[in-house]
């Protein structure tokens, strides 16, 4: 039997994809500033879910430097 998939189907297959690598990169990020910094406040962690995906790569680089939540805050109030 003959699958067909089409274009719509495909579309929403790759837009899957695409949210899951970014969930999966927040996620990542997310370990790396607790591990960093230590617990994170309710509010500092929506407030990293709710970041473009264009500014968790420059997160995971700054928060290399982190070494307390103050430096965290700091970073997401210049962005």
């Amino acid at each position: 039997m003959t699958t067909f998939v089409t274009s719509i189907e495909r579309l929403a297959h790759n837009e899957g994809k695409i949210e899951g690598k970014i969930d999966g990169e927040r996620g990542i990020v997310l370990r790396q500033l607790r591990r960093k910094i230590g617990g994170l406040s309710e509010t500092q962690e929506a407030e990293v879910v709710a970041l473009s995906t264009a500014l968790l790569a420059p997160l995971s680089e700054a928060l290399l430097d982190f070494t307390t939540q103050a430096d965290l805050e700091a970073w997401l109030r210049e962005q």
